[in-house]
Parts: structure tokens; sequence; C-alpha cells
């Protein structure tokens, strides 16, 4: 450029800033491929149960992705920190049924869980989750987890139910059930036997629906185990030291009727209307098999029948866990075909019902 050759000083200043752009190019993908491996790291680890290892490979990456200003990813690593931080603290004496503090060591890692949820959630709240957008109910759900081990099972509750209405909307329904169950297990806590099967049948329903044999015999292990407490006398349960407070009831359980039952054995839904005599099989149209899934539906719901729309999803309409498992009986019995065991999920319009019984008669007929 002394020279006066500005041209070639140009065209050579130019592909310098290239080289460099390139560089810098290369560099941030080996950085974000070096995080990356980080949480593959810690993936795998947390797969073969070394949750320490977890922890470390998932912090790694963190730092990582924000120094890269990746902030899902981060939320990510801090989402599997708070998952294994809670197993370890589990595996150093956390116990729910212990009234006593537990070691130090797995203090530390409830704290540590505990803060690494409740980072990803305030994270959240000013970043989009756009390839994750169910992480928001893994992180309450983690951190519901903790509370538990910590014995406030109220608070955890209270995580459990949003998470539960989040993944319900993504129709997240393993991850869904398993939120149930864990609130099985501090409704189960609590000594609201009746809110905890009701629970654990809905967890079990979703499970069969996505044909999840090992989230089956979960769901029906718990629903045993609250059914056999619910049938001990009183004197016979111990108390827990945390008390349900009011507003204890999840949003999932509060259109089920709150009514206590006099006996000990678990809560029955009552059908406030008659439903008729069961359909004539020679009888059998789209308008009558219409009628009768209209009258069943509306007995089990306690609503008009001009004001269930055929179109609308039963479960946005009033229907609960434990109804739709009574409509399933009653329409069984008052309908001549055999009806999946997942008939809200799979069918979950009136239409949609409808639909399903016709083809099915007219296949039998014929």
């Amino acid at each position: 450029m002394e020279m006066g050759d500005y041209e070639t000083a140009l065209q050579r200043a130019q592909k310098a800033s290239t080289i460099y752009h390139q560089e810098r190019d290369l560099f941030e993908r080996q950085k974000r491929e070096e995080a990356d491996a980080r949480y593959l790291c810690g993936e795998i680890f947390w797969k073969r149960g070394d949750h320490k290892a977890a922890i470390n490979w998932a912090e790694r990456a963190r730092a990582s992705y924000r120094e890269l200003e990746q902030t899902e990813d981060e939320v990510l690593c801090l989402y599997v920190v708070a998952e294994n931080a809670a197993r370890l603290a589990s595996q150093e004496g956390a116990r729910v049924e212990d009234s006593q503090p537990p070691p130090r060591a797995a203090r530390d890692a409830l704290e540590k869980a505990l803060k690494s949820a409740e980072a990803g959630l305030k994270l959240l709240r000013v970043s989009a989750c756009v390839a994750h957008p169910e992480l928001h109910g893994q992180l309450l759900c983690a951190r519901a987890q903790v509370l538990t081990l910590k014995r406030m099972f109220v608070e955890a509750l209270v995580s459990l139910d949003e998470a539960v209405v989040r993944f319900r909307n993504l129709e997240e329904y393993v991850l869904e059930a398993d939120a149930l169950l864990r609130a099985c297990d501090n409704l189960y806590a609590l000594r609201q036997l009746r809110e905890a099967s009701e629970a654990a049948e809905e967890a079990l329903m979703l499970y069969q629906h996505c044909e999840d044999f090992e989230g089956e015999e979960r769901a029906k292990e718990m629903l045993q185990k609250t059914t056999f407490v619910a049938a001990r006398p009183a004197e016979a349960m111990p108390m827990p030291q945390a008390q349900a407070g009011p507003g204890v009831t999840p949003v999932w359980l509060q259109q089920a009727d709150v009514a206590a039952e006099a006996a000990p054995a678990a809560a029955k839904v009552v059908v406030p209307t008659a439903t008729g005599p069961a359909l004539d099989m020679n009888a059998v149209t789209p308008e009558a098999v219409m009628s009768k899934v209209r009258e069943i539906v509306a007995a089990v719901t306690a609503t008009d029948q001009s004001e269930i729309d055929a179109e609308t999803p039963l479960m946005e309409a009033g229907l609960t866990s434990s109804s739709a498992i009574l409509l399933r009986d009653l329409l069984g019995k008052a309908l001549p075909v055999s009806l999946p065991a997942t008939l809200v999920f799979d069918y979950p319009t009136i239409a949609d019902m409808t639909e399903l019984v016709h083809q099915s008669t007219m296949a039998i007929k014929n």
C-alpha cells in the first residue's frame, strides 16, 4: 500500500478478512462440537448409573454452551445435573420415609439438584425452548423429586401439577404419566389415598395408550399399593409429619368429586342421571349410536345433552380420569361392541366414538 498499489492491497486485505472469518467460524464450530461431546458423555454416564461423572460432564458442557450463548442447550445441561444430583442424593442415603436428616453428602447433592433445576427454570423465563419444548416440564419434575426427598410433599405437588398440565398440552403422554406417578407418591405420603389412586389410574391409562409396558406395570403396582392401604383400618395407618394444606388437590383432579367417602374403599364416581336401556342391536344407526353416546356422556359429566358438542374432545368438556373409565364401562354395557381401554384417548370426541361403534356393529352384522 505504501508503494501505491492500492488495488493489490485491497485484494489481499479482503482475502485476509475471509481467512480470519473462516477460521473464526471453524473455531466456533469446534467449540460447539466440543460442548456437544461433553454433553454426550454426561448422557452416557447417566445411562450407566455413574451420576457423579454425569454431573461433572454436564457441568463442563454447560460452561461451553454458556460461552457460545446457547441458552437452550445450557438449560438441557442443568436438567441433566438436576436429575443426576437427585439420584446421587438417593444413593448417598436420602430417603422419603426417613424423618432424620440425610447424610452430608446426600444433603449436598439435594442442594445441587434443587439449584440446578431452579437455574434452568429461571433461564426458561427469558428464553424460548424450541428444540426441547418438554424441557420446562422435565425441570419441574426434577425440582419436585428433590422436594419429595426433602419431605416437602405439598411443594412438590405444586411443581408436578404444572408439569402435568404442560405435558398434556404438548401431548407428551409418557412424560405426563411419569409426572402423575410422581404426584401419586406425594399424595400417598400425605395419605390422600383417593387422589393418589386417581393419579395412578390416569397414569395407567396413558401408559396403556402409549403401549409403555414398563410404565404400565409401575402404575399397576402403585395402584395396588394405594388400594391396599386404603382398605386398612385408619388407626393402622401412620400419618406423615407433613400435612396437606388447602389447595393441595392437583389441577388435573379438581374436576372430580371431592367429597370424602364414608367407607375406606377407593372412591367411585357417581353417575347423577340414568343412562337408559342398552341399544338394540337391530336399531343400530349412526343417529341412534350418537344419541346413546351423548346420553351417557351427559350422565357421567352431569352436563345437559344440548351443551355437548360432538366435535369437542371430552377431556376438554369436563371428563376426568376416573369418569373416563366409568364412561367406557357404561358404553360397553349399553353398546353391543368391545371398546378399547384407551377409548377416550383414541376416540376423544362423541363423533369419533360414534363412528367407532357404528363401524364395529356393521362388521358384526355382516
